[in-house]
């Protein structure tokens, strides 16, 4: 068996590499072919499996929709001081604000753990040029 990581040969039988250690029975992340806003709420270890860039992606469109609600949130608070709102709808957009914003920080954090920084910007440049990187 090849080792992913030193390109070793091992014995057939080896679950350790003997050059690098390596377990060589882990699998690593490949890329999905969709990501989902729905991806968002898997729980952290199926987070780690996810491909690097699979994560940027959804950490984009985490932050487009925490950005949504906040708008959202702050547009029913205004109209509930002019108007009757109902009081569970304001409740609604601020819960779905604070599950946003806590997926945002387990997959921020994922991805500071993988790249050793969190992009500030999520946009098709660094998409392009991350998804470039990938082909070489």
């Amino acid at each position: 068996m090849k080792c992913k990581y030193c390109e070793t040969e091992n014995h057939s039988n080896a679950t350790v590499c003997q050059c690098c250690k390596a377990e060589l029975n882990t699998k690593l992340p490949e890329l999905q072919t969709i990501v989902v806003l729905e991806d968002c709420q898997k729980n952290v270890p199926e987070l780690l499996v996810m491909h690097t860039y699979d994560l940027l992606q959804l950490l984009r469109l985490v932050r487009e929709e925490r950005t949504k609600v906040y708008n959202y949130m702050r547009m029913s608070k205004k109209a509930a001081e002019q108007t009757s709102i109902d009081p569970e709808t304001i409740k609604y957009y601020q819960d779905e604000y604070v599950n946003f914003s806590t997926r945002s920080k387990i997959i921020g954090n994922i991805l500071t753990e993988r790249l050793g920084y969190l992009p500030k910007r999520i946009d098709n440049l660094l998409l392009v040029r991350y998804e470039e990187k990938l082909a070489k």
